[in-house]
């Protein structure tokens, strides 16, 4: 195929097919919140016009009463953005990770004549996608099929642990990485990997939080939320956001609180998370301690700013993570964080003085961490101070959009200035 010229239609600049299983829904509004606002702050910076594809994985109704099935949900509505056109197809994809090595081209047969339609009327320049399983795979396949540059964007787990489960999925994921134009790491690790196997260079781009949304508050603000949100009055507020299960390091949260409740009575804990949350509220009461660890139930995205101001505490003692959204948000609050040591996070936060970081798995760990900082309230605005400052200079959405299409505009225009195979 020769050279390619550029969509002369599109005012915006190039026209970008997202490829992203995680998309905000009415039913979850917070989920893939991240490729959310990445998008946003690419369209506020005015380069690029984007049409978003979300493949939700389906299943007969009747299966979703089975527990390995009760996730999967393709009739969910998904949130609508001002300039952003974002379609839900329902495709094919069993229990199992076994099926990651056929994912991709489950998507693919799903999508590609809808694809095409969208391309016919208005053609695409890129075709992004975000995870390499099963999304990565299927814009490789969409690219050769149009004969457009693809990309995929590695978010963690895909690349740090799906890669390697199997010799069939390692060998796919391999030469999705090498066939695809570029590749953007969410994390130096990640990038690293991604660019040891392609031979190219990869960013590493990760962050997208609104800092003006995310913002510290100041005594009068944060003790106006604190009312409004009923916290009482002379209690040192911990706060967790995030999905509920024992695999966030939720049950060693309750221990920790358990070991520091005598020697500090004022500390309350907000478990903010969506899921089920029966196994834990037993222990909690179980443990004795409830009105100490509170379960909120699930925040919507507008309302955690208010929750992240008013606390004085992040805590996210996950078993494994990539980068965690919420870990950002608060860092943008200004507040101190406690987290584990575990996927992309001591990459991420290892140097900033604001963010404590222990083992998973280690309730006593994460007592001594939360008691050396509800102990010292001085040293607690010092870290807030400095999470503030790390989050201005590495998560601004703003600023991380314009990095990001500025790399997928170079790819476009690689691939226009030389012929494609």
């Amino acid at each position: 195929m020769g050279h390619r010229e550029k969509n002369a239609e599109s005012p915006s600049g190039i026209r970008i097919l997202l490829l992203s299983c995680t998309y905000p829904s009415l039913k979850e509004a917070s989920a893939g919140i991240f490729v959310y606002r990445s998008l946003i702050g690419m369209q506020r910076l005015g380069g690029a016009e984007f049409v978003v594809i979300v493949p939700l994985a389906w299943c007969p109704k009747f299966l979703r009463r089975f527990r390995r099935w009760a996730k999967y949900d393709h009739t969910r509505t998904l949130v609508e953005a001002e300039g952003v056109q974002a379609v839900g197809l329902p495709y094919f994809r069993p229990p199992g990770n076994w099926f990651n090595r056929w994912g991709g081209l489950s998507v693919y047969l799903s999508a590609i004549r809808k694809i095409k339609r969208i391309h016919a009327k208005k053609p695409f320049d890129l075709i992004y996608s975000n995870s390499f399983f099963p999304e990565g795979d299927a814009a490789f396949r969409v690219g050769k099929e149009l004969g457009v540059p693809s990309a995929c964007a590695g978010t963690g787990t895909d690349v740090n642990v799906t890669a390697w489960s199997s010799k069939t999925i390692q060998a796919r994921f391999e030469k999705v990485v090498r066939g695809l134009d570029g590749c953007v790491g969410r994390g130096s690790v990640i990038a690293a990997t991604l660019h040891r196997i392609s031979g190219r260079i990869t960013p590493n781009i990760f962050g997208f939080v609104d800092l003006r949304e995310f913002a510290p508050a100041n005594p009068k603000e944060k003790k106006s939320l604190r009312k409004e949100l009923r916290f009482r009055e002379g209690t040192l507020f911990l706060t967790y956001a995030g999905h509920i299960l024992r695999t966030k390091g939720l049950f060693e949260l309750v221990d920790a609180i358990v070991q520091i409740k005598d020697r500090f009575p004022s500390v309350v804990v907000n478990i903010c998370g969506f899921g089920d949350s029966k196994d834990l509220e037993a222990y909690i009461r179980g443990k004795g301690m409830d009105g100490v660890v509170r379960l909120v139930g699930e925040i919507e995205p507008q309302d955690l700013p208010h929750w992240l101001r008013a606390s004085d505490l992040f805590v996210l003692p996950s078993y494994s993570e990539g980068m965690p959204n919420a870990v950002m948000e608060a860092m943008g609050c200004g507040i101190p964080v406690i987290t584990t040591s575990v996927g992309g996070i001591p990459d991420a936060l290892g140097k900033c003085g604001g963010v404590t970081l222990i083992p998973p798995k280690d309730a006593l760990a994460l007592a001594r961490a939360i008691e050396n900082l509800v102990s010292d309230s001085e040293r607690m605005a010092q870290m807030g101070e400095l999470c503030r400052i790390w989050a201005i200079e590495h998560f601004d959405m703003i600023e991380n959009s314009r990095v990001e299409l500025e790399y997928l505009r170079s790819l476009v225009g690689k691939v226009l200035a030389s012929p494609r195979g």
